[in-house]
């Protein structure tokens, strides 16, 4: 009976004394890897040189030329960007930017705007969380466009630098900052005589060697995933 009863009582301790260990933590959960970044931003060009252009302008008999820049002409930015580990990026980005405006003041005043869009493949280092700093080659269309006539165009191969910083570095959304400096060189456009007034022939405004390179300012927010 004794052992009949000390059986019994083995039995209906384990289970309790089972319960009474201590349980394993689960593993933690691996943090959510997201390697792509895809931004919106805002972007005001600015720095475009307008020597030559005015040069050319007043040369042909136009009056003295002046020039404004494009920074409050903000336009729109999108870009991609893919992580390679902790350290590196690759990206592709998409810009259209008035650039400038040169106006001449004599009798006859001629206009011409001047715009830059372009498509870059850029290659990043990132130095710290959140910091970026790269540069690649682009396509770039560039078009001066005199106030009446029909707009002159040329494309070619460039180069686009940028250093950025995105906050926060991890999550889903961010907030991202970015300075590029757009390298087109100078552009033959021909030339563009401004339209007839009077019986007097316009003379024709040489468009040859002219500066498009610039700098932009850009400012957006992001989405990663």
């Amino acid at each position: 009976m004794k052992l009949a009863a000390l059986i019994v009582a083995a039995c209906l301790a384990a289970p309790a004394a089972r319960s009474q260990q201590p349980r394993k933590a689960a593993p933690d959960a691996e943090p959510e890897v997201l390697n792509w970044d895809v931004t919106i931003s805002g972007a005001a060009a600015f720095g475009v040189s307008s020597s030559d252009l005015e040069g050319a302008m007043s040369g042909a008999g136009y009056g003295q030329a002046q020039s404004s820049g494009g920074l409050l002409a903000a336009s729109v930015s999108p870009s991609v960007r893919y992580r390679i580990g902790d350290r590196f990026a690759l990206g592709l980005s998409g810009a259209s930017a008035k650039i400038g405006e040169t106006t001449t003041s004599g009798a006859a005043p001629v206009t011409i705007y001047r715009t830059s869009a372009d498509v870059a493949a850029l290659v990043f280092w990132r130095p710290v969380a959140g910091a970026r700093v790269g540069a690649g080659p682009a396509w770039y269309r560039l078009t001066a466009s005199p106030d009446g006539g029909a707009e002159l165009a040329v494309s070619r191969l460039g180069a686009v630098l940028e250093a950025g910083f995105a906050f926060p570095d991890t999550g889903r959304w961010y907030v991202d900052f970015a300075f590029q400096y757009r390298f087109t060189g100078k552009a033959d456009l021909g030339s563009y005589t401004p339209p007839q007034k009077g019986p007097r022939a316009n003379t024709p405004i040489p468009l040859g060697g002219i500066p498009f390179s610039h700098a932009a300012f850009l400012a957006g927010i992001g989405y990663r995933f």
